[in-house]
């Protein structure tokens, strides 16, 4: 018998091929639900526990030189900065659909965001511990780090857009946002893992209502 199209291309097309795509974001989404249920509970323990103390200060301790040089990329995660990359992504790739589905997500991680600080009272390092440098003042609710969850949204969805190789790099900016936020003083690591579960779920479901077209180089 000759084989199809299909058959002789070597493509499965079985259900269960078909399924595994999203089998596989089911499972990321819900490893990141439970991040964010196990920070959250953590979070809401007092004092700040030994491990959680000694990884701010490892962070927080370091030299003023790197926190300047971190600074302007950590701004990705604030509304400005991020208002401003989306119209830069518009301007440069001339195509308004990936800028808009970053400015959804960021705009959806930072609702959320901002609605468990409403509800989880935990304070800023500076109010939670002694030994820190403060480089910065913040205000509010600790957790979850909102700048963290808005940069680690755009990264979830830009990377949709990138060619395979590029794509780590988005997330990288965004784990550099969450590390300048400790470097910075402002929050603590639970609040930084909380924020990146927040982001990378709230990128996640934008991917998923509105299905991305990948890019012929993504292998």
């Amino acid at each position: 018998m000759t084989p199809t199209g299909e058959e002789a291309s070597g493509v499965d097309t079985s259900n269960s091929s078909l399924r595994r795509p999203a089998l596989v974001w089911v499972a990321v989404w819900g490893v990141c639900a439970v991040v964010l249920a196990v920070s959250w509970v953590l979070a809401g323990q007092q004092p700040v526990a030994d491990w959680e103390a000694s990884a701010f200060e490892a962070v927080n301790g370091l030299s003023d030189v790197l926190a300047d040089a971190i600074w302007l990329p950590m701004q990705v995660g604030s509304f400005v900065g991020m208002t401003l990359f989306v119209l830069g992504l518009w301007a440069l790739t001339r195509r308004a659909r990936p800028a808009l589905d970053v400015a959804a997500a960021a705009l959806l991680a930072w609702a959320v965001g901002w609605t468990i600080k409403g509800i989880v009272d935990r304070g800023r390092p500076v109010a939670l511990l002694d030994d820190l440098v403060e480089r910065a003042t913040a205000t509010g609710s600790g957790f979850v780090s909102s700048h963290t969850a808005v940069a680690f949204a755009g990264a979830t969805v830009l990377a949709g857009w990138l060619p395979r190789p590029w794509r780590p790099v988005p997330y990288a900016v965004a784990a550099l946002v969450a590390f300048g936020r400790l470097l910075w003083g402002v929050h603590l690591p639970l609040d930084t893992i909380g924020g990146a579960a927040v982001g990378v779920m709230s990128g996640m479901l934008v991917r998923w209502l509105a299905p991305q077209r990948a890019p012929s180089s993504a292998g």
